[in-house]
């Protein structure tokens, strides 16, 4: 008869030691770790993203606004000084469509340039301040307008536009 072997009990066992397990644990932990720290940054990532796009989609509206609305501004040929007016952070540009009684409205108060034409009123906002200049050729004659805005990061952006009634003609643009 054969005899019966001794059965080891480690032998026959099936499943992880403790400290298997708890190497286990500590590598996934790792793993867990290093992802939450992936997933964290491309959230910052993407939010720097999102404010980025959102700052430049502001200042492409305004540029937009401030460059059409200065194309509707048409001083005579024989006025060449443009005589605009500054009240308490409202700077207003007569001749608006060829009309002197008319005026362009650029306002800065409170972190919000507006642009006002009469008809329509249009708010670009967050801006730390704003400034309108007019835009003088060799010969001192206006023929654009120059907004000057600080962002609230301290950048300095600087738009111009031409006035509506200074086309560019070849060499004699100013």
């Amino acid at each position: 008869m054969p005899r019966a072997r001794p059965s080891s009990s480690r032998a026959n066992e099936q499943g992880f030691t403790l400290i298997e397990v708890i190497v286990g644990m500590a590598i996934l932990s790792i793993l867990g770790a290093g992802a939450w720290t992936g997933l964290s940054a491309a959230l910052r990532a993407t939010e720097k993203t999102r404010s980025a796009a959102k700052e430049s989609a502001t200042l492409i509206q305004l540029d937009d606004r401030f460059r059409s609305a200065a194309a509707r501004v048409r001083p005579p040929w024989w006025d060449t000084t443009l005589d605009m007016t500054n009240s308490s952070g409202t700077w207003q540009v007569p001749y608006l469509d060829g009309e002197k009684e008319r005026t362009l409205a650029i306002a800065f108060h409170d972190g919000t340039v507006r642009i006002d034409d009469g008809a329509y009123a249009s708010e670009h906002a967050p801006f730390a301040s704003a400034r309108v200049e007019a835009m003088r050729d060799a010969k001192g004659t206006v023929f654009g307008l120059e907004l000057r805005l600080k962002d609230e990061r301290g950048r300095d952006v600087s738009m111009t536009a031409r006035l509506g009634g200074f086309p560019l003609r070849g060499s004699e643009a100013p």
